[in-house]
């Protein structure tokens, strides 16, 4: 066998092993579930070499400290000024390398990236905070602060030795974090939707029954419009009508009859007559029909101006009047059903308009889930999986 011939069977042997797992999204949970006990498995590998990273610190610390706070920086010959500042800032530097390790061993040690996070929050907080005190202590102690500073320092070479060896797993971690993530995203996405779709199918439901309910009330009238009492109640309505507009029309004929100058010319001295004249020649329909021109009559009485054919167009406009009076209609069933229909007419308008805003929440929804699937189809690659569409 040639050598090329070796490495395409050893290229052979690399696909064989790097094979493309498929799925379906309906099992990402059990694939999940599954690749997280491989990951723990890891996880926990990792964790250990921290964990025994912290346990080194603490312990190097406990002896730093202790022969810091055995330092008697009275014996040093300088300004006591300068010892006194030395003195303040190097025991506010012991309090914040104490609570710097103290806040380690109080990390929560289960999930290596969270840790790793954590121990570099906590490095930095400590850095800014101590950093001036740490300074003004190293103006007459060099050597023991230098020791702490180093330890510190190593711990943290140490760790992120651990992480580039282990570069892989915490790349796979952070992926697998956000697929967890995403896939937690979608199922709520989709929970809402559900919801969505509940909605729109409720106003469907409402605007069905409402649009029943219109027909049956449509249908009523039509049957309403056959009886004979509401032939008869039109027949009436029609002759009320009638009547009206003939009064209007013999209104009209008395106003035109009656000598408005003469009346002026009359009573133009006198204020409460002149103004009743001015009501009846600005609205005259509405001045008479106002107490059934009265006012007018007396005037024209005492005017003397009232003569046969005006008191004969007064009795029969006053018969007319009477007999408008004397009519009851009674109520239209019609029209309050058609107040009916105007109002769930209203009600389907706006439960389209519920449907509408629904609608585009679904939509949008619908996109973001898509976007999100694809997300997950990318980080999957990173595990070599694939999903069946």
């Amino acid at each position: 066998m040639g050598f090329l011939d070796f490495l395409k069977k050893l290229a052979k042997k690399e696909e064989r092993e790097i094979k493309t797992e498929k799925i379906e999204f309906n099992n990402i949970d059990k694939w999940i579930l599954t690749k997280e006990k491989e990951i723990e498995k890891d996880n926990q590998k990792v964790l250990d070499l921290i964990k025994d990273e912290i346990d080194k610190i603490v312990n190097n610390l406990d002896e730093k400290i202790s022969v810091l706070e055995n330092v008697d920086v009275d014996k040093v010959k300088f300004e006591d000024k300068v010892k006194f500042i030395v003195k303040e800032n190097l025991e506010k530097y012991i309090k914040y390398v104490e609570k710097f390790e103290d806040d380690l061993e109080k990390l929560e040690k289960n999930n290596v990236i969270k840790l790793v996070n954590n121990i570099n929050d906590l490095f930095s907080n400590f850095q800014k905070k101590s950093s001036l005190n740490f300074q003004k202590a190293t103006i007459l102690i060099g050597k023991e602060l230098g020791a702490i500073r180093q330890s510190i320092g190593a711990f943290l070479t140490n760790i992120k030795k651990i992480i580039n060896k282990n570069k892989d797993f915490f790349d796979k971690i952070r992926i697998f974090d956000s697929i967890k993530e995403k896939v937690a995203e979608k199922k709520k996405i989709e929970k809402l939707r559900v919801n969505i779709n509940k909605n729109i199918e409720e106003c469907n439901n409402k605007i069905e029954s409402l649009e029943k309910e219109i027909k049956g009330i449509e249908k009523n009238i039509e049957n309403i419009k056959k009886t004979k009492s509401y032939i008869e109640k039109n027949k009436k309505k029609d002759e009320i009508e009638n009547i009206k507009e003939k009064f209007a029309k013999e209104i009209y004929k008395l106003r035109e009859i009656i000598n408005f100058k003469s009346l002026t010319n009359f009573y133009h001295s006198f204020e409460k007559e002149m103004n009743i004249i001015k009501d009846y020649k600005k609205n005259f329909r509405g001045a008479f029909e106002n107490n059934n021109g009265k006012e007018i009559i007396q005037l024209l009485n005492e005017s003397k101006l009232i003569n046969d054919s005006l008191k004969n167009k007064i009795n029969e406009i006053l018969e007319i009047k009477q007999e408008i009076d004397n009519f009851v209609l009674e109520k239209d069933e019609i029209e309050e059903l058609l107040e009916k229909i105007k109002k769930k007419k209203i009600e389907i308008e706006n439960l389209n308009i519920v449907k509408t805003k629904e609608k585009k929440k679904d939509e949008k929804f619908n996109k973001n889930i898509i976007k999100i699937t694809d997300f997950i189809k990318e980080d999957l690659n990173g595990f070599n999986v694939e999903i069946n569409d």
